[in-house]
């Protein structure tokens, strides 16, 4: 089975001095395995800033630090130990009403009568 983890390492200032870093970066299908959200809604997520951003690795490909993945599902852990409510369901991200459920519509009275059957017209050649 192949690994979605990408070992990196990144240079950060402390302190005035230069430390390097290392870290692992994982892709969204691992993100996808670890998270329990569907990928819609984890972009979502992350745009409100509910969840940690991904970092860019290059045009067209991004990665989450998978520390940051943990530490996030560790606080959801805590918040739960800690009977902190957190809603099931998040509100409407658009601000709108939800529409209602349509209700079933009632069943006919009576059998619908079958569509009147076309005439040829007669006296025209074809």
């Amino acid at each position: 089975m192949f690994d979605h983890r990408l070992m990196a390492t990144k240079s950060v200032r402390l302190n005035s001095r230069r430390v390097i870093v290392n870290f692992v970066a994982i892709r969204l299908g691992r993100v996808l395995e670890k998270v329990p959200y569907g990928r819609s809604a984890l972009l979502s997520m992350v745009k409100e800033g509910r969840f940690p951003a991904p970092i860019r690795l290059g045009e067209h490909a991004v990665a989450w630090v998978e520390a940051e993945v943990d530490r996030w599902l560790e606080a959801r852990i805590a918040e739960r130990d800690a009977g902190i409510a957190v809603p099931i369901r998040s509100p409407n991200p658009a601000g709108r009403p939800r529409k209602p459920k349509a209700e079933a519509a009632p069943a006919p009275a009576e059998p619908a009568l079958p569509a009147p059957r076309r005439r040829r017209r007669s006296g025209s050649a074809s």
